[in-house]
């Protein structure tokens, strides 16, 4: 291999690392949830974003896996058309992979406030069937734009120097710029909906049950934060490195892009460390057993929380 292609090498291993990181993360997620019905049924939301993370882990994986083996192979730097880009799969793999976390903050942001702000409307339509309608709306807004990238990549004119079929390459640089940049404004806009949330829910006016759902909101919030950090960094990079004006290695750009990947994951991390419920059902599952003492707690704190919020 030449210096370039280990550099290439290496950073698409880092892809699988972080892939395989971010799904391990959200698939204990998924298992925690969904062992509890309570926690089933009123975090639907939480649901949906660990899902959407879930699939951008994946395309991490099947990005690093697929780029590697078309490098060892020899056919890395043959010349193709953007069009080839959708049968190697793994970009359309990755362009959802992006889209949809993104889109699921905003919809988990905006029932936080709709909560907050609009109570007696949110009582009475955000049950069940109404948070899952709201995720679903958020998948929906992310495969529409994702089409949208599907059908750029129909061009047989242009021609790619390689089997890399990044979305700014693939799908062009009008496409790849407006897709990174509608993705870091959901994520910021997000960030800015639960700051609101959580500004209204430490007023001192504010309800006995606003003050108990205050720490769902400020983990949302922190997750929110995270993502806004570790998406903007790689975005603005990525579109800097496509247009020359930035000039990093690969394994440099690998690693911020990895980022993304991180933030996929970070989820887990903050349910374990600031939500209760969470952590003893986890340790309930993993661990074996959880002192008496932490599960009445998480089952009083709860209790409290699903009052509020499956009414």
């Amino acid at each position: 291999m030449t210096p370039t292609d280990v550099g290439l090498f290496a950073r698409f291993g880092l892809y699988i690392g972080i892939g395989v990181f971010a799904s391990v993360a959200n698939i204990l997620i998924l298992v925690v949830l969904w062992s509890k019905k309570e926690m089933r049924t009123t975090l639907v939301l939480f649901q949906a974003l660990a899902i959407a993370d879930l699939v951008n882990g994946i395309s991490y994986i099947i990005s690093g896996a697929s780029r590697r083996v078309s490098l060892v192979s020899g056919i890395f730097h043959d010349f193709i058309h953007p069009s080839d880009c959708i049968r190697a799969v793994y970009p359309s793999v990755l362009m959802l992979g992006g889209l949809l976390p993104s889109f699921t903050n905003f919809m988990l942001a905006l029932e936080r406030l709709i909560a907050i702000r609009y109570i007696t409307f949110y009582k009475r339509h955000c049950n069940l069937s109404g948070k899952i309608t709201i995720a679903l709306i958020g998948f929906v807004g992310a495969i529409a734009v994702w089409i949208v990238g599907m059908i750029k990549m129909h061009n047989k004119e242009t021609v790619l120097y390689s089997r890399m079929c990044d979305i700014l390459k693939a799908s062009g640089q009008t496409y790849g710029i407006i897709h990174y940049a509608l993705v870091s404004f959901l994520f910021v806009t997000s960030f800015v909906l639960l700051f609101i949330v959580v500004m209204m829910t430490n007023q001192k006016k504010a309800s006995r049950a606003l003050k108990e759902d205050s720490k769902r909101n400020f983990v949302l919030f922190m997750i929110t934060g995270c993502s806004v950090l570790f998406v903007a960094t790689p975005n603005v990079i990525l579109v800097l490195q496509d247009m020359d004006k930035l000039h990093l290695s690969d394994l440099t750009v690998g690693a911020f892009y990895c980022l993304y990947g991180i933030s996929s994951s970070v989820n887990f991390f903050l349910y374990i460390a600031f939500r209760r419920d969470f952590r003893v059902r986890f340790c309930q599952l993993f661990a074996g057993k959880c002192s008496s003492r932490l599960s009445m707690n998480a089952v009083a704190t709860t209790t409290v929380q699903s009052a509020f919020h499956s009414r």
